[in-house]
């Protein structure tokens, strides 16, 4: 597969690690997320993109399709996904499109984590975009923080805002996921930004490494299962797999993930 980190080919382990630290070094860290990303998606043999292929067929087969490979496909590394009009989009760690056997296209969306939280809750978001606002128009200027949070509770949960002070459940969950949703939902290829896709997978891929968590990570995986438990007729078709069919997106949580040595 072609990876991308800003319009730049990535073919190895190294050029990856290289372009991302100047990118974000802060956020490359040996045994964290974004490293053990790489590592991951780099072993040649039995590797990561094995692995995900491997998970994402055990539900396309009950289409009667598959994803053959990815010698077509391209990993857009950090790749913001747009789902409104307001600021940045959702930054997803990778975004692979492409094209299966019978020629329908994916979009397959992985957040990487080791032990690293899913961000605050929306009722805390919510909390601080408020905030935002009355700074921003004691400055003279404006805030959509709020207006966001407020789209995706409507859009994703079908809560309206008089009715949010009473929905404390949905309040609770974790605000990164709604957006790693949405951003999933609404995302469309690069190279072909007019038509919607197919096949549309939200992916967390959790891996065991010396800085593992075993505390944080099971925390991680209950936030993800009560997320995706509550959107509106979420059904779980596994022990790790859900299918929101009004957004028509699959969820998928693979924990545990051992990393192997890469090739050279």
């Amino acid at each position: 597969m072609d990876y991308r980190l800003h319009g730049k080919s990535i073919k190895d382990y190294n050029k990856w690690a290289s372009l991302y630290k100047k990118h974000d070094p802060t956020h490359w860290q040996v045994e964290r997320s974004a490293q053990s990303l790489a590592s991951f998606m780099m072993v040649k043999e039995n590797g990561g993109e094995k692995f995900v292929i491997s998970e994402v067929n055990k539900i396309l087969s009950e289409m009667n399709d598959e994803i053959l490979d990815f010698n077509n496909s391209i990993g857009y590394i950090e790749h913001e996904s747009r789902f409104d009009k307001y600021g940045k989009g959702r930054m997803q760690d990778l975004s692979i499109f492409g094209k299966t056997k019978n020629n329908k296209t994916f979009h397959l969306a992985i957040e990487a984590k080791v032990d690293e939280p899913f961000s605050s809750s929306i009722k805390d978001s919510l909390f601080r975009a408020h905030k935002a606002v009355i700074e921003a128009n004691n400055k003279g200027k404006r805030s959509n923080a709020e207006v966001r949070i407020y789209d995706l509770l409507r859009d994703y949960f079908d809560i309206k805002k008089e009715h949010i002070a009473d929905a404390t459940d949905i309040l609770n969950l974790r605000y990164q996921l709604t957006y790693f949703l949405a951003g999933t939902y609404k995302d469309v290829d690069p190279s072909n930004r007019k038509a919607d896709v197919d096949y549309k997978f939200m992916i967390v891929l959790a891996f065991l490494t010396n800085k593992h968590d075993s505390n944080l990570s099971k925390l991680n995986k209950e936030d993800f299962f009560s997320f995706a438990k509550a959107i509106p007729n979420s059904k779980q078709l596994d022990k790790n797999k859900f299918f929101f069919p009004i957004q028509n997106v699959f969820a998928l949580y693979c924990d545990d993930i051992e990393l192997k040595e890469i090739e050279p």
